[in-house]
């Protein structure tokens, strides 16, 4: 089924395409597969869980063959290409990863050289001023990484990666250094309001995660791969750590508050809903290590947003309206 010509991207069709490629590319010259597997391949690797549709695929075959990638056979389809096949970059993409080149953090993934001769091959696509375009009001400024800080995000990504135990020295909110932490890395998240990254960290003696500001870590020493075992233990207990009810609530879209709680959410997973013109239904899956950081984000929105459930969220926003404003606790229904 062909997109609608007023449609720029459509998630589910171009996850598909995506990974059409990407089974098409791993295929060996000549070789033959059932149009079943082939299907069930990209199903695996596009995501079963999201919506689908077999004429999207029949499509992708269908343009593959008309250019002489693919021979369709009866309930089958041959691979007569020899080469793999990699998407040219629209202008729109050229731009913003121009833009991204020239930001503080490309020097957190890529050496200085490198950035140098990216934006070198990218002289002729114009620079976009996207401050000029975007309102950051209430968003703190682009961060600055010094030669230490790059190390230590460097050493984290690593460490997570290879599964890896680190020691570090933690500066707490006082300014207090605390030694010999030991812990494993689970990942990293990003803050767009606070413009910084934070660690996820599990604790094996007290078996739970909590965070950290990567700009408070210093000293990051790798002590190895832990064991997969041991790993997979870990990762097993962190599931056990994602509250089973989503926190559900009802956003008034004035002051850009929409916006704002997209922004203010955007490490959690989260659906989206507009239930009328301006009232949008927003369910937001989470671990219970981050309860209180969300709570105390919904709350700055004041009357615009409207919590629903679970009812144990909602009975610590109102005992947090309580003590703050020293209300009669029967004030509330």
């Amino acid at each position: 089924m062909a997109l609608s010509e007023i449609e720029l991207m459509n998630k589910y069709h171009n996850r598909y395409f995506l990974a059409f490629i990407s089974v098409m590319n791993r295929l060996k010259p000549m070789e033959t597969i059932s149009s079943i597997a082939f299907a069930e391949r990209i199903k695996k690797i596009a995501d079963e869980t999201s919506p689908y549709r077999d004429e999207w695929i029949d499509e992708f075959v269908q343009h593959a063959c008309d250019n002489g990638f693919f021979a369709s056979k009866k309930g089958s389809i041959q691979k007569t290409m020899t080469e793999s096949i990699f998407l040219p970059m629209a202008m729109p993409e050229k731009i913003y990863l121009k833009n991204i080149l020239k930001s503080p953090y490309a020097a957190l993934f890529l050496d200085e050289p490198v950035i140098e001769e990216l934006l070198k091959n990218l002289s002729d696509v114009p620079d976009m001023m996207f401050d000029k375009l975007i309102d950051f009001t209430g968003i703190e400024p682009d961060p600055i990484f010094d030669d230490t800080y790059i190390k230590n995000f460097r050493l984290l990504m690593q460490a997570i990666q290879e599964h890896q135990k680190i020691t570090f020295i933690n500066i707490d909110a006082q300014g207090n250094k605390r030694y010999n932490f030991e812990r494993i890395p689970f990942r990293m998240e990003y803050s767009v309001i606070m413009r910084c990254f934070w660690l996820i960290l599990w604790n094996q003696k007290e078996e739970r995660a909590f965070k950290a500001n990567i700009f408070r870590i210093s000293d990051i020493q790798l002590m190895g791969k832990i064991p997969d075992i041991e790993y997979q233990n870990m990762m097993n207990k962190m599931e056990q750590q994602k509250e089973q009810h989503p926190i559900i609530m009802t956003v008034t879209d004035e002051k850009n508050a929409v916006e704002r709680i997209s922004l203010l959410l955007s490490v959690y997973h989260k659906e989206m809903e507009y239930i009328c013109e301006n009232k949008v239904k927003i369910s937001v899956n989470y671990y219970n290590f981050d309860e209180n950081e969300i709570i105390d984000g919904i709350m700055s929105f004041g009357k615009l947003v409207c919590v629903h459930s679970p009812e144990h969220v909602v009975k610590k926003i109102k005992a947090k309206l309580i003590a703050e404003f020293c209300l009669p606790s029967n004030g509330f229904a």
